[in-house]
């Protein structure tokens, strides 16, 4: 297997890739376009002290021309190909620039902290590089400082999918990292922008802390994992076939009107209903909520890669990056009820809650896959086989779960229920089985 297949590559020189990277791109009517990268675009912002929350085109140009005049830093300019105007409508800018800075009141704090992190890179990734969890390394750790580096990264696009590695979001993977969520204006991308800039600024402070403090410093060195597993679904059926009377008659779980994550203080282990590629996106699905809410799982969408139908993938050590989920209102999009509640919540060096273990589980598209019968004996074994693989780590302990595939993959919430309470008999696990959307 070659280094490619096996790693993900990082950036040799970071901040040079963070000055350079053309993740932005702006235009004026009829001329040529200019290709920036984010970090410029926030060094020719903060020069400019209008409160005012959003720019036009032209302001922008013009900030950015002044910038480039006032720094001799004409390398930051490529030229690169251009499109209609109108498709940009300034997105980029009011949530990266607007939402991270002005919105998070954090008069350019938040910038240096991710500058400070992302310097960090080379000393905590001495060889340039990171194990992609797979096949072959059905294990990877990081610890929660170098998971904290990787997201600066991330969200400045320092560091891009390899395009021909089969790893990470393949359909944004031309690009940059967090696209679904910078390049993505909605609600619930904003909500989370707002979260992950609390965690960066959060985990900034705690790396200078730690310069004083070794508490702070054994708190960094914590490690965050990501599991692959894989089960044989041959044995799966026969141990359902041994135990059929046993499914029948026990009865293991709680079912509540609730949705999952306001469970969470209840058990430290959740299911997420992940796509086969994991990653974060730009509504309110439950794994993208999750993503938003722990954002030390987003360098795992860029090194797992996509999940087979008898394996699972297991997070474990992460936190939750809000205090409190009922801070959250729901719809098609996630909203954060009060606007003070994340500037709050920097008060508090420590993350919330307990750490949390995440079992990332796929289910079968029927909204896509219509020819499959969701009651059949082979759909219902693969589902089965699933759900084994992820609950079967940990044998009888609490797991909070609910509505797997019942939303867009539109399968039915009776069987899916069914399902994982048979699965959970075989497992000795209970559940609590979420049903709120």
């Amino acid at each position: 297997m070659s280094q490619q297949e096996r790693y993900l590559i990082l950036p040799t020189s970071p901040i040079d890739q963070v000055l350079n990277s053309g993740i932005v791109k702006l235009s004026e009517k009829d001329q040529e376009l200019e290709s920036v990268s984010f970090w410029t675009i926030c060094q020719a912002l903060c020069i400019d002290n209008d409160d005012s929350t959003s720019y036009s085109l032209t302001q922008i140009i013009d900030l950015l021309r002044s910038y480039r005049e006032s720094s001799n830093s004409s390398s930051n300019f490529v030229i690169s190909r251009k499109f209609d105007e109108n498709e940009l409508e300034l997105t980029y800018m009011k949530t990266c620039v607007s939402t991270l800075d002005s919105l998070c009141e954090s008069n350019g704090e938040l910038l240096d902290c991710v500058k400070g992190l992302v310097l960090l890179l080379p000393e905590l990734f001495p060889d340039g590089q990171v194990l992609l969890c797979s096949e072959a390394n059905q294990k990877v750790e990081l610890t929660r400082l170098q998971i904290a580096t990787l997201v600066a990264c991330m969200l400045i696009g320092a560091i891009q999918y390899p395009k021909k590695q089969l790893c990470g979001r393949k359909f944004v993977g031309f690009e940059t990292s967090l696209r679904e969520w910078t390049h993505k204006s909605t609600p619930s991308s904003e909500t989370y922008l707002k979260i992950l800039a609390n965690y960066l600024r959060r985990m900034f402070r705690i790396v200078e802390l730690s310069k004083r403090d070794e508490s702070y410093s054994n708190f960094l060195n914590e490690k965050i994992s990501v599991r692959r597993i894989r089960v044989d679904s041959n044995n799966v059926k026969q141990l359902v076939e041994e135990n059929m009377e046993k499914l029948i008659e026990k009865q293991v779980m709680e079912i509540l009107p609730s949705r999952m994550e306001q469970m969470s203080t209840r058990t430290s282990i959740s299911t997420v209903f992940a796509n086969k590629m994991i990653g974060p996106g730009s509504y309110s699905t439950q794994e993208e909520l999750f993503f938003g809410i722990y954002p030390e799982m987003l360098p795992f969408s860029m090194i797992c890669k996509e999940i087979e139908a008898e394996e699972c993938l297991i997070v474990e050590g992460v936190y939750r990056q809000l205090e409190n989920v009922t801070d959250f209102t729901f719809n098609r999009h996630v909203y954060l009820k009060e606007s003070n509640a994340l500037n709050e919540s920097l008060n508090y060096l420590q993350p919330f809650g307990s750490p949390q273990t995440l079992l990332f589980i796929d289910a079968i598209p029927f909204d896509t896959e219509v020819e499959l019968n969701e009651r059949s004996n082979k759909c219902i074994m693969r589902e089965i086989t699933k759900a084994y693989s992820a609950f079967s780590q940990f044998n009888g302990q609490l797991i909070n779960s609910g509505r797997w595939g019942c939303g867009a993959y539109g399968a039915t919430l009776e069987i899916k229920v069914a399902i994982q309470k048979i699965v959970s008999t075989l497992t000795s696990n209970r559940l609590l089985i979420c049903t709120g959307r």
